[in-house]
Parts: structure tokens; C-alpha cells; sequence
């Protein structure tokens, strides 16, 4: 019997090769999609759970109160809060300090072949934090008088091909060294997992701090995490440390502590921007109900063109009862039909899923550990939905079209209140498709909207031919390197700088009282540069003038200040003339320039136009710009004329080769790092161009076959009104009216859902773009453009055609 099943069923697909066609092409793009997506969604789901204390592991998390409700929260804590905490608390059964991020290695104590290596940098605590696979030599014993690095298998395959590593030295050329930094290689671990914050190639172990928690709140910030013993509450614990640290400070604390399971570093550290390795939780979940949705759409296609080619299929159904075929026969007949559509689609989008995966890799830039093809539970789970999707795909159409009477079939009373209930039905299904399309489409017009405002808003400041140097040590030469510079044909101006663009919004921000409403704070940046900084960046002057290195008091020598007495340095910072933006100057009220101004702690002798020193993110935040001499640290931004900037980084270069040539300079285009910042939410909208064109196409695909059925149901009719007269443009007109109208009911019923979806995504920047009618309106006429031209092929088909043929058996 069931060979009878597949057997019909295979000669129906066969003998109907374009709804065939349409039903596997859907269902494959809709697995395909789903398969991809859940991957992605599964990969980032397990970041860092692998570990085996993973629910015991938590970050501390500091949230700085700074006043009128505003706090800033960031991922460092003292240097000795682990300790401390260690010491009083027995529910603390470890801690260590971990950070990671990247630098250059080579095998020479001279520039030559240098490699970028990710470096995780730990003391030896953190061997009993992470669970690492010792390879090769004991480097769990730390080596005293060596700097100590562990490498990775990959690491050793890479640098020591067939080669004993372990006793070898690395050197690690440091921008902030002078000299090459030798580290001793005394072990191999495992390959750490790619879906972990703590992934890295090489684990530099340190020597544990000896640095003490002071009840003054000073001191270094570091990355701490702890290991709470079993059963231990992470927030039960959050709350009985805080209440511990407002007791253990001499002072009211302007700092509480958070505890951030390891679990949710990947996908839930949005505070924190300059973290270099983290997910987007709102994205991931919003790309599942994409999948989600696509997968909806083609299966709502399979219901749709099943029941509207069951029409044709009627006489086979009443044919077929009246020789004693049961329902459940028809039923299963049905069913069989949707199974091998459903197979087939099924294993060609498993073939295009493993295809496909290199490049959804490299779009992501990194390996995806959790692979359906490779992973025997996924796949069996993978078909588990398939077949319930199968289930109540095909058991609707199958039980409608197997319940009609035969005699009325056999009577041609194809038309029964009971097919007009599921006529009504599937046109329902057809708005939900070109609604999902219509919402998803508004997202992408307003995500390349933010996105492209974001690339044009006016910072303040000219970004275009704007270089950067990033932070290194200038080993006393910072002099003599920025006097070569400005020499070099095509540079216009350069400055030293504490602040690169995009590295944060200042070397320091302090909390400012309102001189209007004493007790309500402030936070203000402090940027620190030489004295051309401003004019490098072409801030607009408002009022007042500009820093000047011929003026001895616009600049200090902060170096040399801090280094003899810092209180000294505190006393000459207050009395030194600087710059403040237009929002400093509104919010401190300074009225009157060239006089010290309290709140500020500055004497401000100019006045800039406002800038953004941080990100879109962020809304413009008071600034003060001071001027140093001759600093020992920092970055430096480069001026150029435009079209120059290729000719002056390879000039650059060769200088930096000459002054420093044991080190290997960042230097990169500003708008370069600009862009860096939004890399996510590009992301994020080249996914929606994607999803946008794939629901489309699978909602046109679906009303092409309803399109095809529509036009062959009604051939009789539409050669009788050719008869009586009719134009080719109003039987066109005839069969485009019902889409149509199905494409505004969805306009209309998608358009809040679309706003509301993309409003809230729009609130994680400061600055954006309104959500306005016309984006609408360009999704609503595209979708019905496309509809019109999809519907009006198979239209016009059926207009022209002689109406003898359809009329000859009248």
C-alpha cells in the first residue's frame, strides 16, 4: 500500500513539474535559511559554557554612580578586590585576572617576520579557573625570572613546524617597549575554543599581584573574576559584597559591584564598548525569528498552492472516493505527496547548508563550533522538526481536500461554502506572508538609513585625510619625530594626542558639580594633546583663540610634573589655560574667559564647537582640551592633503622604521576607525538585505503559483468576457485586483509592527534617524510593483489566449 503511496505521489510531481518546482525551491531556501541562522544562533547560545566551573565563574563589573541617576558601568575592578574578597569570604574559592587582546611576536630580537598572535594575559590562579589540555611541558609551573608564555597546538604548528617549542624564546615587540620583550616558551595547551571570550592563540602567566585593596578607592583596574564555590548565589553573593565594600571604604562609595556570569560575557556585555570580542544578543535573537519567519513563509506556501491546485484535483478526489477510497486513504495520499517535497527540499538545503558554511564563517570572522551536519544530536533534532513541520504543513490541505462530498464534486459544485471558508483562509496566509516581507524590508530601509546618516553626520571635527598613530612609548624622541613629520611634502599639520578617535572619549573623565544645583554631578572628559591638537582635528573656534606653544603657560610638562611631585602637578593643571567645548560652557556656566573656573578645575581661554569624542552611542559630552609637552606616551594624528594619504603613510612608515626600528607602529585612516565601530550594525543590515531578498522571493514564488492556479480555474470565464468584449488591460486589471488589495491589508497591518520593532532597535544610538512615512510607502510599493509584475505575466498569458479553446467543451 505504501509503495502504491510514493509510487502516485512521484508521478504527480513529475506530471506537475512547476508547482513541483516552486514547492521544493521554497522549502529549500526556507530550511537552508533556518539551518544557517539556528547555526550561528546555537554558536553564539554557547559561548563560554564549555568550561567546566562555567556556573561558578563570574566577572566583577563596576557601575560608577556619578549623580541624578546617571552611572557608567565597565568591566575592571580594582587590581586587589580578587584577593581581598579571597581573604574574607570563604563562598570565594578562586579568583585571577584575565585579559586578552592582540600583539606581535617574532622569533628574532629584530624587526623582521613578526606575526599578530591573540594573547590571553593571566597570573597562575588561572589555572584553576579554566580548564586548559597540557600538551606538552609543565607549564602550570611557573617559572620565576621568565617572562612565561603557553602556546596553543595551533600556535606550535604555525611558528615551530615539526619542532620542540617548549624551552624555545618568543619576543614580543610591544609599542610600548623599547626593547623586544623575551618570553620563555614553557609549554603547549590544546586549542582553546573558538566560542570563548577567553579565545586565544597564547597565554601569558604572570606572577600573582601583590597589589592591596585601599579603603581610599585607588589604584590599577584590572579584569577580575572570581570562582564561587558550589551552591554559592551569584546575586545573593553581589549583594553581600557591596554591602562589605560601602563598609570597608573610608568615604561614601561612588562605586558598587556587579557579578556577570562568564556565560553572558559574549552576548550581554553591550556597556562595554571597547570590548573587541562580544556578540549582539538583540541581533541574534532578531535574525531566529527571521529564520523563524522565512521558514513560515514557505510553508505557508506549500499550504496555499496545495489547496488552490487541489481545485483541479477534485474530480480525482470524488473519482477516487466513489470507488472506495477512504478518506484516511486520501489522507495518507496527500501526506506522501508533502513527504517526498519536503525529503527533497530537505536534502538539498543540507547539501546547500554545508556548502555554505565557509562563507558564513568568514563573514562572522571566526570558526562556528556547532555544525548540523558534524553533530549527530543536531541533525537528529534537525529532523525531528522537519518531520513535525511536514506533520502540520500537509495535514490541513490534505484533510480539506479529502473531505468533500463526491457527488457534488462529480456535479462541478466546486465552489461550496466549505472551499469558500479555505478560499478565505488562504488569502489570510497570503496577507501574513507579504507582511512578514513588508516588516522585514522596513528594517532594512531604515537600518541602511541609520547607517549611512551614521557615515555622514558632521562630528565636530574633519575626519576625511585624518591619520592616527595608536598609543606607544616615544622613548624620549617624541620631539624630534613630530619635527620629521611635519617636514614630510603632503602633511599639513600633526599632533600628539592622549585621545584617538574611537578609543574611548578621553585619558580621563571627572565627575563635575553643577555650579546651578549643588549636589547634581557631571561627567566631563579631559583630552590631552600638544598645543596643535585642535587645529590638527579643525575643531571650529567659537570665541577666544586656540593653545599656543609660544604661550609657556598652555602647555605643561605633565611627564615630568607627575614624576616629581603630583601634588604640584595638581596645582599647575588647575591654573592651565585650555580649551572647552560649547556643552562645558553650558552646563559649568562659565560667562567670562582667561579666569580659573572652579567646577572645571581649568582657566579657559577658548571655545570650540561641540564634538563627538565618543561614538554615535553616545550623546556629545562636555569636554576640556589641555595641552602637553614632549609626553612619553600616546598617539599622534597626522593632517594631510587630500589625496596625499597613501604617499604620507609610506613616508610615515619609513621614518618610524628609522627612529624606532624595534617597533611596528598601528597606524591607520581615521574614518577607518570610525567605521569600525558600527562594524555590528553593518552587519546587521547586509543580514536584512539578505532575509529582505529571500522573504520576497519566496512570498513572489508563492503568488506566482497562485497566480498560475487563479488564471487556469478561471480560463472559461476569462474567454467569455473576451467573447463579450473585454480588452487584454481589464481581464490584466481583473486578475491583479485581488492581489493587490492583499498586498495594501498587509501594508497596512505590518506597518505598526515594523515601527515598533525598529523604533526599539533605534534606541540604542543617540543620535538617529526618524522612522518617516516615505519608508513605508517605498516598501509598499515596491512589494506591489513586484506582485504586479509577477501577477501580470501569468495575466496577460491567459488574456490573450483564444477563448475557443477554453470555451469548446461549453
Amino acid at each position: 500500500m505504501f509503495k502504491n503511496y510514493f509510487k502516485i505521489a512521484w508521478r504527480n510531481l513529475v506530471k506537475n513539474k512547476g508547482y513541483s518546482a516552486i514547492h521544493i525551491i521554497g522549502l529549500t531556501v526556507g530550511f537552508w535559511a533556518c539551518a544557517v541562522v539556528a547555526t550561528v544562533v546555537m554558536d553564539a547560545l554557547s559561548y563560554d559554557r564549555q568550561w567546566s566551573r562555567s556556573d561558578r565563574i563570574y566577572r566583577i563589573n563596576t557601575i560608577a554612580t556619578m549623580g541624578d541617576g546617571i552611572t557608567d558601568k565597565f568591566s575592571r575592578s580594582f587590581g586587589g578586590l580578587g584577593a581581598a574578597l579571597k581573604k574574607d569570604f570563604p563562598e570565594v574559592a578562586g579568583y585571577a585576572a584575565i585579559d586578552c587582546g592582540e600583539t606581535q611576536f617574532g622569533l628574532k630580537e629584530e624587526v623582521g617576520d613578526i606575526f599578530k598572535t591573540r594573547i590571553m594575559r593571566a597570573d597562575t590562579s588561572v589555572w584553576n579557573i579554566l580548564d586548559f589540555t597540557i600538551l606538552e611541558g609543565k607549564p602550570d609551573a611557573f617559572v620565576h625570572g621568565s617572562q612565561n608564555l603557553v602556546i596553543t597546538k595551533s600556535f606550535r604548528n604555525r611558528v615551530f613546524p615539526g619542532v620542540n617549542p617548549v624551552g624555545q624564546m618568543v619576543y614580543e615587540f610591544s609599542r610600548y617597549k623599547s626593547k623586544p620583550v623575551a618570553y620563555l616558551v614553557t609549554g603547549v595547551i590544546d586549542d582553546l575554543p573558538a566560542n570563548s571570550s577567553f579565545f586565544a592563540e597564547a597565554v601569558q602567566v604572570q606572577s600573582p599581584g601583590r597589589e592591596e585593596l585601599s579603603p581610599r578607592e585607588s589604584g590599577s583596574f584590572k579584569a577580575n573574576y572570581l570562582l564561587l564555590t558550589p551552591g554559592t548565589n551569584g546575586k545573593a553573593f553581589e549583594a553581600k559584597l557591596n554591602t562589605w565594600y560601602r563598609q570597608f571604604t573610608e568615604q561614601k562609595s561612588k562605586y558598587q559591584y556587579e557579578l556577570q556570569p562568564v556565560t553572558d560575557l559574549y552576548l550581554h556585555s553591550d556597556f562595554e564598548r571597547n570590548e573587541d570580542f562580544r556578540g549582539n544578543a538583540r541581533n541574534i535573537y532578531f535574525f531566529a525569528g527571521i529564520a523563524a519567519l522565512l521558514l513560515a513563509i514557505a510553508c505557508i506556501n506549500f499550504v496555499n498552492l496545495s489547496t488552490a491546485r487541489g481545485i483541479s484535483r477534485l474530480k480525482e478526489t470524488g473519482v477516487r472516493k466513489v470507488l472506495s477510497a477512504s478518506r484516511r486513504d486520501l489522507v495518507f495520499q496527500f501526506m506522501t505527496e508533502g513527504f517526498l517535497v519536503f525529503g527533497i527540499a530537505f536534502m538539498i538545503a543540507m547539501r546547500l547548508y554545508h556548502v555554505s558554511l565557509p562563507g558564513v564563517e568568514l563573514f562572522l570572522s571566526h570558526k562556528l563550533t556547532r555544525v548540523i551536519t558534524a553533530d549527530f544530536l543536531l541533525f537528529s533534532g534537525t529532523l525531528a522538526i522537519i518531520a513535525v513541520t511536514w506533520l502540520l504543513t500537509t495535514l490541513y490541505p490534505a484533510w480539506i481536500l479529502s473531505g468533500f462530498r463526491p457527488v457534488e464534486v462529480l456535479k462541478g459544485k466546486l465552489f461550496s461554502k466549505a472551499f469558500a471558508g479555505v478560499d478565505h483562509v488562504r488569502r489570510g496566509l497570503v496577507v501574513i506572508q507579504f507582511g512578514i516581507s513588508i516588516v522585514v524590508l522596513v528594517g532594512l530601509i531604515v537600518a541602511q538609513s541609520q547607517i549611512r546618516f551614521m557615515r555622514q553626520t558632521d562630528l565636530g571635527y574633519n575626519k576625511a585625510n585624518l591619520l592616527a598613530i595608536d598609543y606607544l612609548s616615544w622613548d624620549g624622541q617624541s620631539d624630534a619625530f613630530k619635527s620629521e613629520v611635519t617636514r614630510i611634502a603632503g602633511v599639513k599639520s600633526a599632533s600628539f594626542t592622549q585621545w584617538v578617535p574611537s578609543r574611548g572619549g578621553g585619558f580621563m573623565s571627572r565627575e563635575v558639580e553643577d555650579p546651578r544645583e549643588p549636589g547634581k554631578k557631571h561627567k566631563v572628559w579631559y583630552l590631552s594633546g600638544d598645543a596643535d591638537l585642535a587645529r590638527t582635528l579643525e575643531l571650529s573656534l567659537q570665541e577666544g583663540r586656540f593653545l599656543d606653544a609660544r604661550f609657556p603657560a598652555d602647555v605643561l610638562n605633565a611627564d615630568s610634573l607627575q614624576a616629581v611631585d603630583w601634588v604640584k602637578y595638581e596645582e599647575a593643571i588647575g591654573e592651565q589655560p585650555t580649551l572647552v567645548t560649547e556643552s562645558a560652557v553650558k552646563l559649568l556656566g562659565i560667562t567670562q574667559l582667561g579666569w580659573k573656573h572652579a567646577a572645571a578645575n581649568t582657566v579657559p581661554v577658548g571655545i570650540v564647537g561641540n564634538f563627538n569624542n565618543e561614538s554615535l552611542y553616545e550623546p556629545v559630552k562636555p569636554a576640556v582640551i589641555m595641552a602637553t609637552r614632549s609626553p612619553r606616551y600616546g598617539g599622534m594624528l597626522i593632517r594631510t592633503a587630500p589625496g596625499q594619504e597613501e604617499r604620507v603613510v609610506a613616508e610615515v612608515q619609513k621614518l618610524f622604521k628609522k627612529i624606532y626600528p624595534l617597533k611596528v607602529p598601528e597606524l591607520t585612516r581615521v574614518s577607518d576607525l570610525l567605521d569600525q565601530q558600527y562594524e555590528a550594525d553593518e552587519q546587521f543590515s547586509k543580514l536584512l538585505l539578505v532575509f529582505s531578498g529571500l522573504t520576497m522571493v519566496l512570498a513572489l514564488m508563492g503568488i506566482l503559483g497562485l497566480a498560475v492556479q487563479a488564471a487556469g480555474t478561471r480560463t472559461k470565464e476569462i474567454g467569455i468576457r473576451k467573447v463579450l468584449g473585454s480588452s487584454v488591460g481589464s481581464i490584466v486589471t481583473l486578475l491583479n485586483r485581488d492581489f493587490v488589495m492583499l498586498v495594501l491589508i498587509a501594508l497596512a497591518v505590518a506597518s505598526p509592527v515594523a515601527w515598533l520593532l525598529m523604533s526599539k532597535w533605534l534606541q540604542n544610538f543617540a543620535y538617529r534617524v526618524p522612522i518617516e512615512w516615505w519608508m513605508f510607502m517605498a516598501a509598499g510599493l515596491l512589494t506591489t510593483g513586484i506582485t504586479l509584475l509577477t501577477v501580470s505575466w501569468q495575466a496577460v498569458k491567459a488574456a490573450v489566449a483564444n477563448p475557443v479553446e477554453s470555451l469548446r467543451n461549453e
